[in-house]
């Protein structure tokens, strides 16, 4: 949430949380984010019997603020 601040300040902090010892925060939202980013490379693909464009796709590039950290 903070990295989407309009505050430059705001932007360049960097928090340090304390989690277990299996998995560190940063490298968990950075995955995720990786994860959305190949979503857009490959597309929207067919899931079930509906077809192609009966879904509408909301990008995660595109989108911004609440929508964004959802």
């Amino acid at each position: 949430m903070l990295e989407e601040s309009d505050d430059p300040v705001v932007k360049t902090v960097k928090l340090s949380l304390k989690t277990g010892r299996k998995r560190k925060v940063t490298e968990a939202v950075d995955e995720a984010k990786e994860c959305l980013k190949m979503k857009e490379i490959i597309g929207q693909t067919q899931t079930d019997r509906r077809g192609l464009g009966s879904n509408t796709a909301k990008w995660w590039s595109k989108t911004e603020g609440k929508e964004k950290r959802t």
